[in-house]
């Protein structure tokens, strides 16, 4: 065997040497190349946050993953060093093109970041893949074929189709029977509306009808009045069809909106019937404040109950989180922890490929992705390198002492593929 060469079989958390000091320190993965051992340079990764306000966050993860994984290395015997450098897209997918460029020229060949989907899109589609580079995004979710698609370019974030079938499951659970779908008027809304009614289906549900609006008017109310009442008489129309068929406990409204949300559920206020049955969404929104500010009173009637990726609770999730939380003074949230994870895989993924190579690291990340569980846990990729196999928790509107609030009041597992809905709603922690 070549003296220069080591074999690695890892999992952190059962490491032969250092095995106490790893397990606390380092996310549960396992790697089997065969790695050199002579010294190499730095390995430079780019890292580039979408927003000047979540970049602090993002250049705090990737130190910490940075010190990590070098001390990793180190005590493997691993002859890697890791050297993150940093970008920022100021909210603008033009910028985060700009930034990938030069953090290219800087040396770096591979990319962590672009948690927005035009930002990805940019900088991926518009020079990485012609310059051989990999990138994972830390929150894109499109479903638009720029970034669905098998490329170099990988998703730690769910894309929103995967939403679907826990949002059908999640009201076939409640032993409701027939929704009436509330969506948007444009490509995203037709995604997500024909691919809940195909699942929902497959449960033996029945979806009565399907309502379209333009996302517009709702932020010029007065001058588009007249669409916004013949939206709201046709939903209410629609919910009274399907209550005088199958009863208030057999119907559900399911919306398929972004921030509108709390103008509809403003308005719905005026119609009673709509407020006499539950509410659903795929996703909960990031910001649920306009809802609880303008419409607490609906919210807490129809509930609005919808997922949000479960955190795992483990030791890695613990430790970063309690940094992060010490460091900005707000918890972790799941976009900003695949930052951290990010790095690890990225990092993995060139010892385990022994190279710096985009084309390279793609063809063994998946693979080191799979065998990784880190602060997110578990990260299984599929075909188009987006994530799946995610849990959910169950969030939706309640009265607490007479104030509306945002609590968790369920799960969707994966394994099992059921939701589990709890005995008493609880808020974040």
């Amino acid at each position: 065997m070549d003296r220069n060469r080591v074999a690695l079989s890892i999992v952190l958390a059962l490491t032969l040497v250092g095995a106490v000091i790893v397990a606390t320190r380092n996310p549960d993965v396992e790697t089997t190349q065969e790695i050199q051992v002579e010294e190499k340079p730095p390995v430079r990764i780019g890292v580039v946050s979408p927003t000047q306000e979540s970049d602090p966050g993002y250049r705090f993860l990737a130190q910490l993953a940075e010190s990590e994984i070098n001390a990793f290395c180190n005590e493997s015997g691993i002859k890697y060093n890791f050297e993150f450098v940093f970008g920022c897209a100021c909210g603008m997918a033009q910028e985060a093109q700009d930034e990938t460029r030069r953090l290219h020229g800087l040396g770096a060949n591979l990319s962590v970041g672009y948690a927005w989907s035009s930002q990805l899109c940019a900088s991926y589609n518009g020079f990485g893949e012609e310059h051989g580079m990999s990138v994972i995004s830390t929150g894109s979710t499109s479903w638009s074929s720029c970034c669905r698609k098998e490329d170099r370019a990988f998703r730690l974030h769910p894309y929103e189709g995967e939403l679907l079938a826990p949002a059908a499951l999640m009201i076939h659970s409640r032993g409701l029977t027939d929704v009436v779908v509330l969506q948007r008027g444009d490509s995203w809304g037709d995604f997500m509306s024909e691919g809940f009614c195909e699942d929902f289906e497959d449960l033996g549900g029945r979806v009565a009808s399907v309502i379209r609006y333009d996302g517009f008017i709702w932020s010029e109310q007065e001058e588009h009045e007249g669409a916004i009442r013949k939206f709201m008489e046709d939903a209410e129309s629609s919910v009274k069809g399907v209550v005088g068929e199958q009863g208030v406990e057999g119907a559900a409204v399911l919306a398929l909106s972004f921030t509108e949300m709390a103008e509809i559920l403003q308005m719905a206020e005026e119609y009673p019937v709509l407020l006499n049955v539950t509410w659903f969404s795929p996703e909960c929104l990031s910001d649920p404040s306009p809802i609880i500010k303008n419409a607490s009173e609906a919210a807490v009637e129809v509930g609005i109950f919808a997922c949000r990726v479960h955190m795992p609770d483990n030791h890695i999730y613990r430790r970063i989180g309690e940094a992060y939380r010490e460091e900005f003074g707000e918890p972790l949230g799941f976009i900003e922890a695949n930052v951290y994870d990010g790095c690890w895989i990225m990092a993995l993924s060139v010892i385990e490929a022994n190279s710096t190579e985009g084309v390279d690291v793609c063809e063994v990340l998946p693979d080191v992705a799979t065998r990784y569980s880190g602060v997110t846990g578990r990260c299984i990729l599929d075909e188009y390198g987006d994530r799946i196999g995610m849990n959910y928790d169950i969030w939706g509107y309640f009265d607490v002492d007479g104030a509306c609030e945002s609590l968790r009041c369920g799960t969707y597992r994966y394994e099992s593929d059921e939701i589990v809905w709890a005995p008493d709603p609880v808020p974040d922690a």
